[in-house]
C-alpha cells in the first residue's frame, strides 16, 4: 500500500504514470471521498505535466435518490473551481425491482463509456481503492473458488471499447481522506454506504485484514494472466483471423488444450468477435465439449456462430444478435461498430449490418452468416459504401477484434 504524506499529492504520481500519452481522459466522480480525492490528485498531477491531458469529469445521476441531482451539482461546482469541464449523465426510464445495484453499475458504465465514445475519449478513470479490492474478494470467496472471480478488480479493462483504468487500487481509503482533509477539501457521504441491507456494507464493517485480501487478489491476477498468456499463444498459433471477422482453426488443435486454458481460449474467441455477453462457465464448458464431439454442425453462444466443417471450425458474429439501432459516425469521423470494426467515414452517416440490404451483392467466398454481419454505411435510405463488398468509396473498415482481446488481457507479445 502507499505510504504518503497527506498534503503531498506528488507522492501519488506513480499511480497516474499509465496516463502518459493519452490526449483525452474522463474521470468518474460521484463526490464520495475516493473519487473526489482522485479528482484533485489527477488535476494536480496534470498541472505538474504542464496540462498535457485534456480532462473531463463525468457524474451519473441514477435517479434513485432525491439528493443525487444536488450531489452532481456539487461536483460540478468543484470542477468549475478547478477549471475542469463537467458533465452529468442521467439514467432515465424505469428501474428494476431486483438486482438494482448490479443494474445501476452496468448503466453507470454504459452511460460514461458511451459519452467517451461520442467524444473521442479513450480512457475512463474510476477511483477503486485497495479497500474496494479487499471487499470484493471477501464477498466472492463466499460464492466461488474461481481464479478469475478471486482476481477481483483489475487495474484496467475494456468496457464498450473504452479503457477503464483504476489508478488508485494500491491506495487505502484512509490515505485519500487524509489527503482531502489536509487540503481542507470535503466530500459527500452517500447514505447507501452505511445501509446494512447491502452486502458490501456489511463486509466493510467486518473486514479487518484489508491487505491480506487485496494481496490474494494480486496473486490470483498473476495466475489468470499466466493462463491468458497460454491462451493467447494458442490463438496466435492456431487461429486464422480474416479481415471480415471470420475465425478459423483446425478441429484437432483443440486436443492440445484443456481446463482453464481451453476456457480462456473460448473467452478470447468471444472477445475477438464482439460477443454481446459472456455466458456462464457451465455454458462455455458445454460448448467446448460439443466442439470436441464428432456430432452436430452449428451452435451459437454469446452472439457468435460456431460452425463445424470436416477439418476445421469457423467462428463469426451471429447477424441476428447485432443491434438493430444504426450507429452514427461522430465528429471524429470514426467509430467502433459492433465491437468489431473500426469504421471511418462521413460524419453523420450511419452504420448498419449488410444482412438488412438485399441490393448489396452477396459474397460467395464466405458463409452467409459472415456476409450478413459486415458493416454498411448509409445516409438516409441511400447506401454510401459497403467496404467489404466493393460498393462505394470514401469509407474504410478494419477488423480490430484481436487487438481488442490482446489489449483487454494486457498481453505482451
Amino acid at each position: 500500500m502507499l505510504a504518503v504524506k497527506p498534503t503531498d499529492s506528488s507522492q501519488f504520481d506513480s499511480c497516474f504514470s499509465g496516463l502518459e500519452g493519452f490526449d483525452r481522459v474522463a474521470l468518474a466522480v460521484s463526490g464520495g471521498s475516493d473519487s473526489t480525492a482522485m479528482l484533485y490528485l489527477v488535476q494536480q498531477w496534470n498541472a505538474r505535466q504542464n496540462y498535457k491531458t485534456a480532462l473531463t469529469v463525468l457524474s451519473v445521476d441514477h435517479g434513485l435518490r432525491a439528493e443525487a441531482a444536488n450531489e452532481c451539482m456539487q461536483v460540478a461546482a468543484w470542477c468549475k473551481a478547478l477549471k475542469l469541464p463537467h458533465v452529468t449523465l442521467k439514467w432515465l426510464g424505469e428501474k428494476p425491482v431486483s438486482g438494482l445495484q448490479a443494474k445501476a453499475r452496468q448503466v453507470r458504465y454504459d452511460l460514461m463509456t458511451e459519452w467517451c465514445l461520442a467524444h473521442n475519449v479513450t480512457v475512463l478513470l474510476t477511483a477503486h481503492t485497495a479497500d474496494d479490492q479487499a471487499e470484493t474478494v471477501v464477498m466472492r470467496r463466499t460464492r466461488t473458488s474461481s481464479l478469475k472471480s478471486l482476481a477481483g478488480i483489475w487495474p484496467s479493462r475494456d468496457w464498450n471499447g473504452v479503457r477503464v483504468m483504476r489508478p488508485l487500487l494500491s491506495a487505502r481509503r484512509k490515505e485519500l481522506r487524509d489527503f482531502l482533509l489536509a487540503q481542507n477539501s470535503t466530500w459527500i457521504d452517500d447514505p447507501s454506504n452505511s445501509d446494512q441491507r447491502y452486502e458490501r456494507v456489511r463486509v466493510r464493517a467486518e473486514l479487518a485484514d484489508n491487505a491480506s485480501a487485496a494481496n490474494s487478489a494480486m496473486e490470483a491476477q498473476q495466475l489468470v494472466a499466466a493462463v491468458r498468456d497460454m491462451a493467447a499463444h494458442w490463438i496466435e498459433a492456431h487461429v486464422n483471423i480474416s479481415e471480415l471477422g471470420l475465425l478459423c482453426f483446425p478441429r484437432d488443435a483443440l486436443a492440445t488444450i484443456e481446463g482453464e486454458v481451453a476456457d480462456e481460449v473460448l473467452v478470447g474467441l468471444l472477445q475477438i468477435n464482439g460477443a454481446s455477453y459472456f455466458p456462464e462457465l457451465k455454458q462455455r464448458q458445454s460448448l467446448l465439449s460439443w466442439l470436441q464431439d464428432e456430432n452436430g454442425a452449428r451452435r451459437t453462444l454469446g452472439g457468435l456462430v460456431f460452425a463445424k466443417r470436416r477439418d476445421e471450425i469457423l467462428v463469426a458474429r451471429e447477424p441476428g444478435r447485432i443491434s438493430m439501432l444504426p450507429v452514427t459516425i461522430p465528429l471524429s469521423g470514426e467509430v467502433i461498430w459492433d465491437g468489431r470494426f473500426l469504421v471511418k467515414g462521413p460524419v453523420g452517416a450511419v452504420i448498419e449490418a449488410a444482412g438488412k440490404f438485399r441490393e448489396i451483392p452477396r459474397r460467395h467466398d464466405v458463409p452467409a452468416f459472415v456476409d450478413g454481419g459486415l458493416p454498411v454505411v448509409c445516409r438516409g435510405k441511400a447506401i454510401l459504401a459497403a467496404p467489404f463488398h466493393s460498393v462505394g468509396d470514401g469509407v474504410t473498415a478494419e477488423f480490430i477484434g484481436l487487438k481488442h482481446m490482446l489489449r483487454t488481457w494486457n498481453y505482451k507479445h
